[in-house]
């Protein structure tokens, strides 16, 4: 079985993109279409004192503008209009720490 190449861009949407952020979208971006592979958006918009509507939308527009494209981020997994956005996800973290809770694997 051949396995599927995926990769993804995940900024923290705290300002538009910077030189630096626009480099390593396309690095990522060139890396996983050049193995034939999905490239996703997720918005690492867990700081919400610093998380910006605005900005999580601008940058949607500054790598589209660029011809960054993402892929639809599968259902299951949470995604909305094919960003992924980290805060939808809190869920998950919360089952993930329960887990490893009730399996006695927190330590302090």
């Amino acid at each position: 079985m051949k396995k599927i190449y995926c990769g993804r861009f995940a900024p923290s949407p705290n300002g538009p993109l910077h030189f630096g952020s626009l480099v390593t979208a396309f690095a990522s971006y060139i890396d996983v279409k050049a193995g034939n592979g999905t490239w996703w958006l997720r918005m690492d918009d867990v700081d919400h004192s610093r998380s910006n509507k605005e900005f999580k939308k601008k940058i949607q527009i500054q790598l589209a503008d660029h011809g960054l494209l993402w892929d639809k981020w599968p259902d299951e997994k949470g995604g909305t209009s094919g960003v992924l956005f980290q805060s939808r996800r809190n869920w998950f973290y919360q089952e993930a720490f329960h887990q490893l809770l009730v399996t006695n694997k927190i330590f302090s």
